[in-house]
């Protein structure tokens, strides 16, 4: 029998624990366990262990019996995962430890049972934050990356693989060498120039430059990156977010085009062209004179300002 201070602190214990003997039934039960599953101590003692168990985990019944016949120390289900029944029929993700001890009355298994679900919350919460990450990396065209600098081999966000046109199933590895190769030809020099990757500088660095992808498309992209130290000061990697910028670099190409078209016409106008602003106080602010204004008035356009 199980000595009586064994008794006491296992069933004092607030951890989830349950010893059952040789005859394949419960022999005691810790205060955790009670307080977790909703049990009395009076409903768990001289019943088997499968009452804490859901009924889909049919094969329970045969891995006792197995387990008992040839008693080690291991951990249940590995590779599976398990669950433990309330009384109320709830079920709980659990993590289960097992150990035996062998007596002149037999073998004694203990059970010690973790409860998972603050850990479950707190992995799909760390999930859910991941998917919305990603989904604000999509709509705002922006990745992350993460470079060992040992190993030379660069981790990419979804978004990162997707504005430079390759796949993760296609190159799971990223080095070092191979980033180079997506930079165009004419923009070398602005992200590696004499110190590749300025990995002695601590500040944060920069860089508007052009990628060519796979398919020869080229992408006009923002990139910062900042250097990495380990607690001893020296570099351990970097990290750094790429921003695909093409559409907003077309846009104001596009606006720019616009102005110069707009200042020659214009300019070509024989009066004059104006546009002003009115402020809260009326006070006037010149925004735009055309070159007229010189004939008419004989000031330039930048004394009109």
């Amino acid at each position: 029998m199980l000595t009586s201070l064994y008794r006491d602190l296992l069933e004092q214990s607030s951890d989830c624990i349950l010893v059952m003997n040789s005859r394949g039934v419960i022999e005691l039960v810790s205060e955790g366990l009670i307080n977790t599953t909703g049990y009395s101590r009076a409903e768990l003692i001289d019943k088997p262990p499968e009452v804490l168990v859901p009924v889909r985990f049919l094969d329970h019944l045969k891995l006792r019996t197995s387990f008992i016949a040839n008693p080690s120390s291991r951990q249940m289900g590995k590779g599976r995962e398990l669950a433990a029944r309330r009384k109320d029929g709830s079920e709980l993700p659990v993590e289960v430890s097992i150990n035996s001890l062998m007596t002149k009355e037999g073998v004694f298994v203990t059970a010690t049972i973790v409860d998972l679900t603050e850990r479950q919350q707190l992995e799909n919460q760390l999930v859910e934050r991941e998917k919305q990450l990603q989904e604000v990396q999509k709509i705002f065209h922006v990745g992350y990356w993460l470079l060992d600098t040992e190993t030379g081999i660069a981790n990419w966000s979804d978004e990162v693989y997707d504005i430079y046109g390759v796949s993760r199933e296609a190159e799971p590895v990223i080095s070092r060498e191979r980033i180079k190769e997506f930079v165009h030809p004419d923009d070398l020099g602005l992200i590696y120039g004499d110190t590749e990757w300025s990995m002695d500088s601590d500040l944060p660095i920069h860089v508007d430059h052009r990628i060519v992808r796979p398919d020869k498309n080229i992408r006009m992209v923002s990139t910062r990156r900042q250097t990495i130290r380990d607690k001893h000061g020296n570099v351990s990697g970097m990290a750094g977010t790429v921003h695909d910028i093409t559409e907003h670099k077309l846009a104001e190409q596009a606006l720019l085009k616009s102005e110069r078209q707009l200042l020659g016409i214009t300019d070509a106008c024989p009066g004059a062209v104006f546009k002003f602003s009115l402020d809260h106080d009326n006070t006037q602010k010149m925004l735009f004179m055309s070159r007229g204004i010189q004939d008419l008035l004989g000031i330039t356009p930048e004394e009109g300002k």
